[in-house]
C-alpha cells in the first residue's frame, strides 16, 4: 500500500501502476488528491496489465473506499468499546467472586460454630436425661415430704 499525494491523477495513477508492475501486484489503494481544494479520499485501484506487441499496457480501475474505510473504522472503534466493557466486566466478576468467597467463608465459620453449639446442647441433654430420675418426683407423697424438708431446712 502506498499513500500519494500528487495533483495530477493521471500521473499518480501512472505512478502507481509502475510501482505496483514493478512488484507484480495487481490491485492496492493509495490517497489521491483529485479536487483543487486540496481534499483527498482512499482510492482502490485494480489492474490488469497486457503485453502488446513490445509494449506494456495497463488498464486501472479506481473506486473510492471513503465508505469502506469509514466502516472499518467504526468496527475498530466498536471492537476497541467491546474489549474495554468485557475487560470491565471480568474486573467486575473478579471483585464479586472475591466478595462472595469471603461471605462463603463467613458462613462456614458460622455454621462450624452452631455445630459445636448444637453438640453441646445435645450433651447437656443427654446429661440431663441422665439425671432426670435424680431430681424427679413421682409421687405426690415424695414431693410433699421433699418439700417440708427444704421448708424446714432454708424455711
Amino acid at each position: 500500500m502506498t499513500s500519494l499525494y500528487r495533483p495530477n491523477i493521471k500521473e499518480t495513477i501512472t505512478h502507481i501502476a509502475t510501482s505496483f508492475l514493478k512488484t507484480h501486484h495487481r490491485e492496492g489503494w493509495g490517497k489521491v488528491e483529485l479536487q483543487k481544494n486540496g481534499d483527498t479520499f482512499p482510492l482502490e485501484i485494480s489492474f490488469s496489465f497486457l503485453a502488446h506487441e513490445n509494449s506494456k499496457l495497463a488498464v486501472a480501475f479506481g473506486t473510492d473506499i471513503s465508505t469502506r474505510r469509514r466502516q472499518e473504522q467504526a468496527l475498530n472503534d466498536s471492537h476497541k468499546k467491546l474489549q474495554e466493557h468485557a475487560k470491565e466486566l471480568e474486573s467486575k466478576v473478579r471483585e464479586r467472586t472475591q466478595e462472595l468467597e469471603h461471605l462463603n467463608q463467613d458462613l462456614q465459620s458460622q455454621i462450624s460454630e452452631l455445630k459445636l453449639a448444637e453438640e453441646a446442647l445435645k450433651e447437656s441433654l443427654k446429661e440431663l436425661k441422665r439425671q432426670r430420675p435424680k431430681y424427679c418426683i413421682h409421687s405426690k407423697r415424695e414431693r410433699s415430704k421433699r418439700t417440708k424438708i427444704l421448708f424446714y431446712k432454708y424455711g
